[in-house]
């Protein structure tokens, strides 16, 4: 296990990622910590990318006497492209396992910090503020249980208030989450601060619409910079479905907006169609900077978890896409924590319990850009840990990107017996623009032809191939041009692609730099038989997500239809036309096996999918 608390100022490492929007990952310095602190439990960053914060819920401050393990929250400033700790939040008259910085979150200045700490005064909980003057940071007028500036947070014992936090871009409008309140009903309570009276006031609790045990409402919040919008989440939430069974966890997210200083009115339930028992919908929540794009995390769905987009269209949310890991395996909780960019185009997923080929729940943080209406959103990178770790580090349980610029950082808590760490995730540029790939069958065998805009610091591609469009094996390795400016073109042939009672094969590419970092090129897919309309669709079976392949480009408007096998029709959409790849959403459907048609023009073609 790495010994990262032993290391001087900084630690740079180049992990084993897909380069598309990062390259380097930066240790944040912890030569500080202790066994038992989990330094990373939470992390934020603020909208400019200079401050990032770091919660320790079980750090034990030295500077009380006697020391106890309070816990405390890390302030760290960018200076160049150097991370070093800047101050140290703490709460003096706090005590052992009050929890200080399981939640934090700082505003887009980064001159606000809101540090929660659940186990206050018998796991009530409280929620503090500090400011930014100079270079450090003061305590403001307390928040917390017992009424302090006439702000009573009606938090009882168990309640967990300060469980979960949420800052607008000023700083003045804060959510406090407290998901054990009333056995687990959970309450959202939202407060602004008075900048002329210097305390919080206008407080307002936001209760469960739907009340029952283990709901866990206020497990999750986010507010967008203006403080005008505010999603809560409910990952215990059972569907609706009548049974009050607590152990259905379906999920729930509710969409509250602000009218006045600080009223707040539900405007929405949103529970997307085909929610599955155990999904967890839910149990992580952000929105963009402007509040009009929403990611919600669902680390239980079908077994491995999932994230949900949605956009808002006439006041109201609607989904558009669900998202899950490349190969994904149960239990990897993939969703248990998410964010969105400023912009709302590019996603930092965080999946905890990832296993590698060697090593079991040491964690990812899976890295996902909005591409086009039609190809909907592509996994561009997974961040995980270098070889050297071991089971259980859990990288990925806390992310954040800043707002206004594509600068993340990533929490594992229970790194290196459980001292913790976090991570920054710097930007790079493109290793390779692709101008195209394609599959051509020639007798027994298929070529493949492909060419490159530029390169930088490609060492070659990866060929691979698949017989199902999921499991795929390495065939070949063709060097790459290094660095070039030129347009390269590249050529290989399969000379044995098909095997017994197998007639559609599937490629692609995995571009791979001299430093390991990858990238995958789009899929191709080749028929040996009789081709028809020239469509194909993969993976068969399939999930959230199916894909037609065409021979070419359609020449006219289609359209594919979704058959139940009683004949209903589930779903149909427009192909239009020049199209050579289409998505089809299949989150809403239950598993099963379905009936694809696709007409194009005088040409049909049908075949059997099976959604898992």
């Amino acid at each position: 296990m790495r010994k990262l608390h032993l290391l001087l100022p900084l630690l740079f490492m180049v992990f084993s990622l897909n380069k598309a929007y990062s390259q380097v990952v930066q240790a944040l310095p912890v030569n500080f910590l202790s066994p038992g602190d989990f330094f990373g439990v939470s992390v934020d960053i603020n909208g400019n990318g200079d401050y990032i914060v770091v919660g320790a819920p079980f750090h034990i401050n030295y500077a009380d006497v006697p020391p106890d393990q309070e816990g405390v929250a890390f302030v760290y400033s960018l200076s160049g492209n150097t991370w070093t700790l800047k101050d140290t939040l703490d709460v003096p008259a706090f005590e052992v396992m009050d929890g200080v910085g399981t939640a934090v979150a700082i505003n887009t200045n980064g001159d606000r910090i809101a540090v929660g700490a659940p186990g206050v005064g018998n796991d009530r909980g409280d929620a503090r503020v500090f400011k930014r003057i100079g270079n450090a940071w003061a305590m403001l007028p307390s928040l917390h249980y017992n009424g302090n500036s006439g702000d009573n947070t009606g938090a009882g014992p168990g309640d967990n208030f300060g469980s979960v936090l949420a800052l607008d871009g000023s700083g003045y409008y804060m959510a406090v989450g407290s998901p054990s309140f009333q056995n687990q009903y959970g309450r959202a309570n939202v407060c602004y601060y008075n900048v002329f009276l210097n305390h919080w006031e206008q407080y307002e609790s936001l209760e469960n619409p739907t009340p029952d045990k283990s709901d866990y409402f206020g497990c999750s919040m986010a507010l967008d910079a203006t403080g005008n919008f505010l999603v809560v989440g409910a990952l215990g939430e059972d569907n609706g479905n009548g049974n009050n069974n607590i152990d259905d966890h379906y999920g729930a997210v509710y969409y509250y907006t602000r009218s006045g200083i600080n009223i707040w009115t539900k405007i929405q339930d949103i529970a997307p169609l085909g929610l599955q028992s155990q999904s967890m919908f839910g149990a992580s929540v952000d929105l963009n900077k402007t509040g009009d794009t929403l990611i919600v995390g669902a680390p239980g769905h079908k077994g491995s978890g999932a994230a949900f987009l949605f956009k808002k269209m006439g006041g109201l949310w609607v989904q558009t896409d669900v998202i899950s890991a490349h190969n994904p395996v149960a239990e990897d909780l993939f969703g248990s924590a998410v964010a969105l960019s400023g912009t709302g185009d590019i996603a930092m997923i965080g999946a905890p319990l990832r296993d590698t080929s060697t090593v079991e729940d040491i964690g990812s943080a899976f890295l996902f850009s909005y591409v086009n209406p039609t190809v909907h959103w592509g996994q561009k990178n997974n961040l995980s840990l270098p070889p050297g770790y071991e089971a259980g580090e859990t990288f990925g349980s806390s992310v954040a990107i800043a707002r206004n610029l594509f600068l993340g950082v990533v929490g594992s808590p229970f790194q290196d017996n459980f001292r913790g760490a976090a991570y920054v995730v710097w930007p790079s540029a493109l290793p390779v623009t692709w101008l195209s790939f394609r599959a051509e069958p020639v007798n027994d065998a298929v070529n493949l032809y492909w060419s490159t805009a530029s390169e930088s610091n490609n060492e070659g591609f990866g060929i691979e191939r698949s017989a199902n469009g999921r499991d795929w094996e390495t065939i070949a390795f063709v060097p790459g041009a290094g660095t070039t400016s030129e347009v390269q073109t590249y050529h290989f042939t399969d000379e044995s692609p098909v095997t017994s009672h197998q007639s559609l094969i599937y490629y692609r590419l995995k571009q791979t730099d001299f430093s390991g970092d990858f990238e995958y090129s789009p899929i191709r897919v080749v028929e040996f038989g009789d081709a028809g309309l020239g469509v194909r669709v993969y993976p068969n079976p399939a999930s959230d997500w199916a894909t037609l392949s065409f021979a070419e480009p359609t020449k006219v408007r289609g359209t594919v239809q979704i058959l139940h096998e009683n004949g209903r029709l589930m779903a149909e959409y427009d192909i239009p036309p020049q199209t050579l790849d289409y998505q089809i959403r299949l989150a809403p459907l239950a598993s099963g096996t379905y009936l694809l048609k696709v007409k194009v023009g005088a040409l049909e073609w049908s075949n059997r999918l099976v959604v898992e």
